[in-house]
């Protein structure tokens, strides 16, 4: 036979969303401005620079003139410390498709 669940679906729900309100609150706690993140693949990402509800500004390599504002849900922490869940180069790719979408869209109400 196989491995058995000693536990009813009730107790595991309860697990799980004791869990999830613990990671929640791990991610509260380290989603502050100063904080230092680095990218999924541990390499630096920056410095937060605010929270905003569910936006996080992120002055990239700590530099204030390149920012980037990335959601709450892309982010965790660690033991290691906090931790976007993209790549500096996947966010380096969404910058400039938005970069490039920007004129075509400055330019369509007129």
């Amino acid at each position: 036979t196989g491995p058995t669940i000693t536990v009813t679906q009730a107790q595991l729900n309860s697990m799980i969303d004791a869990q999830l309100a613990e990671a929640s609150a791990k991610l509260d706690a380290a989603l502050v401005p100063g904080a230092t993140a680095m990218d999924a693949e541990q390499a630096p990402l920056g410095t937060i620079v605010s929270v905003e509800g569910n936006n996080v500004v992120v002055a990239r390599g700590g530099d204030e003139t390149k920012k980037v504002a990335l959601l709450r849900e892309h982010f965790a922490a660690t033991d290691n410390g906090l931790i976007a869940l993209l790549t500096n180069a996947q966010i380096d790719a969404a910058m400039a498709q938005a970069a490039a979408a920007a004129p075509a869209a400055d330019g369509a109400g007129q």
